[in-house]
């Protein structure tokens, strides 16, 4: 039994390992944004203990803290999410070719 080789072989290997480092950063991504988003929640709180008797004052930039905590949440959601659908899509690709390897060296 013969087998042929796969000329796509190369490029498909530096695809799936490009979708995957892109993968890594999409997570590492995320994960400093997490870490900025737990940063900004304790700046938030050490500034409302720090605030006292002038807390309502600094009503303002407790505000502009927890916006920005929560938009750092919602983007950490997305940078995930976005890694976890570059890591399927590398996983679906990679289980395609394999399987596709194998029925072609099947058919000979």
């Amino acid at each position: 039994m013969r087998t042929m080789p796969n000329p796509d072989a190369g490029r498909i290997s530096v695809s799936l390992d490009s979708m995957q480092k892109v993968a890594q950063t999409w997570y590492n991504m995320a994960t400093s944004m997490d870490g900025a988003a737990s940063k900004a929640a304790a700046l938030k709180d050490i500034s409302r203990l720090e605030a006292g008797p002038f807390q309502y004052s600094h009503q303002a930039y407790i505000n502009c803290a927890t916006y920005w905590w929560t938009r750092m949440c919602e983007a950490h959601t997305e940078f995930d999410a976005i890694g976890d659908t570059l890591a399927a899509v590398a996983a679906t690709y990679k289980r395609e070719e394999d399987e596709g390897v194998h029925r072609f060296k099947n058919l000979y």
